[in-house]
């Protein structure tokens, strides 16, 4: 019998159960709040779930927990038996422990990945919204900001992140533009900036102050925790801003190769607009991946420089892109113009964008390098001289 069947208990826990015995008595899991799907796979298994236990009845030598007060009573272990490989997040150096005597392999883990994609096809109505949802999201931190420094002025604890949130909701009888932007956007918001004070506050590391954003200084971007549904592989649909367009390939066969699939359950969402005009969107998932370990058998040390940009110490280098100094000329050309410009004329905002476009481009092809150096590195460890 060959199975591979993934168990959770609703708390980011779960086991893999490959080539299971249902006679061994192994198990008598405990699975808080299963889902259905799960009681039938462990009858299927000819496992029957244990009856409640305290996470302090759970002894050290019979059992552990996650961290998440649920776990799995390990009685009558069999070390021999392959039945069981676990995916514990928050599991501590004393199971860890307890893993290795036991010969459990701990093999899976949860991970968290980004994908950036440039959105386009963008409606009239969604260009409208995007600078009101941008001018909104500055304004929140501003009054939050504006108002948490009158508390410390006055000798008072800080708010949290759960007192700013309802100083939104009073923010939005006072200021009723405020309800454009999606409630979820602006508690984000509120959530940096709680996590800024805390920065600021850490007394090992303490982090600068947080400032005021400036309209025209200030990155442009918002964040939409929840709400957010995948439509398509070049689509995707956000709260009050309805379905939005970004470049993955799709259906243009010659795109094709280059397509990425979003995997994993969506955490975060955020759209932000860089100083050339261009809207980005970026999506956070998380997702549960089994280890992986790198094929190669080889090792070789990296030394970065300033002549050359790599050395490796079999003697292999990589000379330096210089991206800077090939387009400094340009660079230098354009500020000079722009500086004898009116500050704020149409042709110093015209200027001004193109200085902005040669810098885009700069970083691009810093981009490319590195990832084209990083990809040479990991399928040729030897290197090639440049």
């Amino acid at each position: 019998m060959s199975m591979q069947t993934d168990l959770h208990n609703g708390d980011n826990a779960g086991l893999v159960l490959d080539d299971p015995t249902p006679k061994t008595p192994l198990l008598g899991p405990l699975l808080w709040r299963a889902s259905q799907e799960v009681q039938d796979i462990c009858a299927t298994l000819g496992i029957e779930p244990g009856p409640p236990i305290e996470v302090e009845s759970i002894q050290t030598d019979s059992g552990f927990h996650n961290g998440y007060h649920t776990g799995f009573a390990l009685d009558d272990y069999i070390p021999e038996s392959p039945l069981m490989r676990f995916n514990l997040r928050h599991i501590c150096q004393e199971e860890q422990d307890l893993c290795k005597a036991w010969g459990i392999e701990i093999r899976i883990r949860t991970v968290q990945r980004g994908y950036k994609f440039r959105l386009t096809d963008i409606s009239p109505e969604q260009h409208e919204m995007l600078p009101q949802f941008f001018g909104n999201e500055r304004f929140v931190w501003n009054k939050l900001l504006a108002e948490q420094k009158e508390r410390i002025a006055r000798g008072e604890s800080v708010m949290s992140h759960f007192d700013m949130n309802s100083w939104i909701i009073i923010l939005k009888s006072e200021n009723p533009f405020l309800k454009i932007s999606p409630s979820q956007a602006l508690q984000a918001r509120a959530s940096k900036l709680a996590k800024a004070f805390a920065a600021c506050f850490d007394k090992e590391n303490p982090a600068k102050s947080p400032k005021f954003k400036v309209k025209f200084k200030s990155k442009n971007s918002f964040s939409i925790p929840q709400g957010v549904t995948l439509t398509g592989t070049d689509s995707i649909t956000l709260p009050k801003l309805g379905t939005m367009y970004f470049i993955n390939g799709g259906d243009n066969p010659a795109r094709e190769k280059t397509c990425r699939v979003i995997e994993g359950t969506i955490k975060n969402t955020t759209i932000s607009l860089d100083t050339c005009g261009v809207h980005w969107i970026s999506v956070q998932t998380e997702m549960t991946v089994e280890e992986v370990v790198h094929t190669s058998d080889s090792i070789v040390g990296l030394d970065l420089g300033c002549v050359r940009y790599a050395t490796l110490s079999n003697g292999a280098y990589y000379l330096p892109l210089n991206a800077l100094d090939k387009q400094l000329d340009r660079l230098a050309l354009l500020q000079q113009k722009m500086a004898r410009q009116a500050t704020g004329s149409h042709n110093w905002l015209y200027t001004k964008d193109k200085v902005a476009k040669l810098h885009r481009k700069i970083a691009n092809m810093r981009e490319d390098f590195l990832q084209k150096l990083s990809t040479n590195l990991s399928q040729q460890p030897r290197g090639d001289h440049r």
